[in-house]
C-alpha cells in the first residue's frame, strides 16, 4: 500500500512537469491556422466592405437619376399641363370667333334682306303708278268704248321701262336695229334658222336681260339680200 501511494505521487509530479511543453505545442500548433482564420476573415470582410461601398455608390447614382428623371418628368407634365390650357383657351378662343362670325352674317343677311325688301318695295312703289294708268286705260277702252290715245299709252309703257330698269330689268337693243348674230343672244324668227356667227341680222324684238343676264334672247330675222 505504501509502495502505490507512492508510485501514484511520482506520476503526478511527472505530469505536471510535462504540462507547459504540452501547451505550448498545443499552442504552436494551432496558431498558424487560427491566424490563417484570421486573415481570410479580414480579407472576406474587407471585400465585403468593398463590395458594399460600390453598391451604396451604384445606389446613390441610381436615386440621383431617379430624382433627375422624376424631375424632367414633373417639369414635362408641367409643359404638357400648360399646352392643355393654351389648346383651350385657343379652342374657346375659335368658337367665340365662329359664333362672332355665324352672328355677323346673319346680321349681314338680315341687313341685305331688309335692303333688297326695301329697294324691291320702291320699284314696285315706282312701278305701281304707271300699271295703274295702263289698267285703267284698258278699262275705259274696253268697258266705256272711250278711244284710246297712243300717246298716253306710249307714255305709260315708257315709265314702265324706266322704272323697270332700276331693279335691273333692261331692254338690249331696238326693233329695226341691224346686229351680228349672236347665238347666246338671238333667236332667228322664220324657217331659215341656220344663221352663221357674225352675219348681219335685223332684230324684231329686243332682248332682256336683268342684272347684266339674258333672261329673254332678242327676236331676229336675216337681213333681206
Amino acid at each position: 500500500m505504501m509502495h502505490s501511494a507512492e508510485d501514484s505521487g511520482s506520476s503526478t509530479q511527472a505530469s505536471r512537469s510535462c504540462k507547459p511543453g504540452v501547451w505550448r505545442r498545443v499552442a504552436n500548433a494551432c496558431w498558424r491556422p487560427l491566424c490563417w482564420c484570421v486573415r481570410q476573415l479580414v480579407h472576406t470582410l474587407r471585400a465585403l466592405w468593398l463590395f458594399m461601398r460600390r453598391q451604396l455608390s451604384m445606389l446613390r447614382a441610381a436615386i440621383r437619376e431617379f430624382a433627375e428623371q422624376r424631375h424632367k418628368i414633373l417639369k414635362l407634365q408641367a409643359d404638357v399641363r400648360a399646352r392643355e390650357l393654351d389648346l383651350d383657351e385657343a379652342r374657346q378662343t375659335i368658337e367665340g370667333l365662329k359664333a362672332d362670325i355665324v352672328r355677323e352674317r346673319k346680321d349681314e343677311q338680315t341687313h341685305l334682306t331688309a335692303a333688297a325688301d326695301n329697294s324691291l318695295e320702291k320699284a314696285l312703289t315706282e312701278l305701281a303708278l304707271p300699271l295703274t294708268q295702263l289698267a285703267t286705260q284698258i278699262y275705259l277702252t274696253e268697258a266705256e268704248g272711250r278711244a284710246l290715245n297712243p300717246k298716253d299709252v306710249f307714255a305709260v309703257v315708257k315709265r314702265l321701262i324706266k322704272n323697270a330698269q332700276a331693279i335691273g330689268l333692261c331692254l338690249e337693243g331696238s326693233a329695226g336695229e341691224v346686229v351680228a348674230f349672236d347665238q347666246n343672244r338671238h333667236d332667228v324668227i322664220g324657217i331659215d334658222s341656220t344663221i352663221k356667227a357674225g352675219a348681219h341680222v335685223t332684230v324684231r324684238m329686243p332682248a332682256a336681260s336683268f342684272r347684266g343676264k339674258v333672261i329673254r334672247k332678242a327676236a331676229v330675222e336675216p337681213c333681206a339680200s
